[in-house]
């Protein structure tokens, strides 16, 4: 099981986390944070390390995350 903390999400800098059990998607990433985010042209980007990445909101980060463990 991976864990994923979001950390300054959208407008209100929301900071929360999920438990995920399969696959982590990048579209699974997006509906997370959704509820949270003015912008409909989100993107979630990797960080090479793959232990987290970036949030964008059109050409804007609006936010990070992280995961408890690397994906592959």
């Amino acid at each position: 099981m991976t864990t994923i903390k979001f950390k300054n999400i959208g407008h209100s800098n929301a900071n929360f986390e999920c438990k995920v059990t399969g696959d982590v998607t990048e579209d699974f990433i997006l509906e997370q944070v959704k509820p949270h985010c003015g912008s409909r042209n989100l993107e979630a980007l990797l960080n090479k390390n793959r232990k987290g990445g970036i949030i964008l909101g059109g050409f804007h980060q609006i936010g990070e995350f992280e995961f408890s463990k690397g994906i592959h």
